[in-house]
């Protein structure tokens, strides 16, 4: 099976922003950085419109300009990797899941390796569990996570990772 990189404090924040949200869903966008073959997930971004309890969207528009803060505030080298969002029950990909991911794996510029992310958080406030899966149109992998320290300091040689748009050099 292959394996995501996550940050054990995006795994923190994750359950956290699950907690607080409960007994609604909440959701955002993953950013990260390209691993070799896969991904590194370096934090996980609430995004909130409208809470609902069996419902969670990314607000229209938003994705660009959280990607664009991340650089800022996290590191210059991340980029969109994927989405997550909870589910109050212990329920798997819905069909809005599937098909929201089957259109990013078709139509995103510049795909992370392997596919879109998508980071579900299962389960009740006390009884939390995550689970990853990637999008390789037309299906939805499940696929495991492997809890990381934190992104090291930064290479200005090394090239920054954007998936929504072009790569470019630190500091150029």
């Amino acid at each position: 099976m292959q394996s995501v990189l996550i940050t054990e404090h995006s795994l923190v924040e994750l359950k956290t922003m699950a907690t607080a949200a409960f007994p609604c869903e909440t959701g955002g966008i993953l950013v990260g950085v390209k691993a070799r073959r896969t991904v590194w997930i370096v934090s996980a971004i609430e995004l909130v419109d409208e809470r609902s309890p069996r419902h969670y969207t990314v607000p229209k528009g938003a994705t660009r300009q959280a990607v664009m803060n991340a650089q800022e505030t996290i590191d210059a080298r991340v980029g969109y990797v994927g989405e997550w969002h909870s589910h109050v029950d212990n329920d798997g990909p819905s069909s809005a899941d599937r098909a929201v991911m089957r259109l990013l794996a078709w139509f995103v510029p510049h795909p992370p390796p392997g596919g879109p992310c998508l980071v579900l958080v299962r389960g009740t406030a006390g009884d939390l569990t995550v689970h990853c899966y990637r999008a390789r149109f037309p299906r939805l992998i499940s696929v495991s996570l492997t809890a990381t320290g934190p992104l090291p300091a930064s290479d200005p040689t090394t090239p920054v990772f954007t998936s929504r748009r072009s790569s470019t050099k630190v500091g150029n």
